[in-house]
C-alpha cells in the first residue's frame, strides 16, 4: 500500500502537468490572436495600396472579398466574374 506522502508527490506532479499544459494552451491562443491580428493589419495596408493603384477602365469593378474556386480570397478588380487589374 502506497503512503499518504508518496500520493500527495503524485497528486502535486498530476496538478503542475496539468498547469503547465494549460499555460502551453494560453500561449498557442495568444500566438494565434496575435497572428491573425497581424495579418489582419497586412491585410488592410494592402488593400489601401490596391485602392490607390487602381486603373479606371469601363467594365472593372473593386470587390473587397471573393472567394474564389480554390478557396483562396481575392481583393481587387474583376471583369465578368474574373480578375482583372490590380488585385492580391
Amino acid at each position: 500500500m502506497r503512503s499518504d506522502s508518496v500520493i500527495m508527490r503524485e497528486k502535486e506532479d498530476l496538478e503542475k502537468v496539468w498547469k503547465e499544459r494549460q499555460e502551453q494552451k494560453v500561449v498557442v491562443i495568444q500566438s494565434y490572436y496575435r497572428g491573425k491580428e497581424g495579418r489582419k493589419k497586412i491585410q488592410e495596408k494592402q488593400r489601401e495600396k490596391l485602392q490607390r493603384n487602381l486603373v479606371q477602365e469601363d467594365g472593372l469593378e473593386y470587390v473587397d472579398e471573393k472567394i474564389l474556386e480554390d478557396g483562396s480570397i481575392y481583393s481587387g478588380q474583376m471583369r465578368e466574374d474574373q480578375k482583372q487589374g490590380f488585385g492580391i
